[in-house]
């Protein structure tokens, strides 16, 4: 397995990624690293699960949701027993998927990554894609608030949120030269 994202919570490890199947994982670890238990999600993308936070005595794991060779943004919410008692798709104009989550002192979720929109005007014979950043904001109750794309004809890719000062604070990487 690929690890992507850990959780420490009292005597237990959360950790996310992804299965040498490319199927998205949520392992649990005893705080000594004696592994516990795993559960799949089949319908991920090649990262897997990128990201992991504790909320409301739950745990919610972002991603991206396989449908048809076009991605959408996940959000999963599993108790701590690994079963999932909510799933959050986010369908955009393109391929999408969530990289990083954090919660904000109003318990709204907040959630960063990238869509991915085939350039059609390329002359190159294969598949260009235009990529974008994307913030979403979801209330407590995980109903969507908004999602920003953010870029413009060069790629741009977000991949990490903190909250600094009372401002999301996001990183990331682009083309630009």
């Amino acid at each position: 397995a690929i690890y992507n994202d850990i959780l420490v919570d009292d005597d237990t490890i959360y950790v996310v990624g992804k299965d040498d199947e490319r199927v998205g994982i949520v392992s649990i670890y005893e705080d000594d690293g004696d592994y516990v238990s795993t559960t799949k999600y089949k319908n991920t993308d090649n990262l897997g699960f990128t990201g992991i936070v504790l909320f409301d005595n739950h745990l919610l794991v972002s991603g991206a949701k396989l449908d048809n060779n076009s991605s959408d943004g996940l959000l999963l919410k599993y108790n701590t027993d690994l079963v999932i008692t909510k799933d959050i798709v986010y369908v955009g104009n393109s391929n999408e998927r969530f990289n990083q989550i954090i919660i904000d002192k109003h318990d709204n979720v907040v959630v960063v990554g990238t869509s991915a929109k085939l350039d059609n005007s390329s002359s190159d014979r294969v598949n260009v894609y235009i990529h974008n950043g994307l913030i979403g904001k979801y209330d407590k109750n995980l109903e969507k608030v908004s999602v920003i794309e953010y870029g413009d004809d060069r790629d741009d890719y977000f991949t990490d949120v903190i909250i600094s000062k009372g401002n999301y604070l996001v990183s990331g990487y682009s083309s630009y030269e």
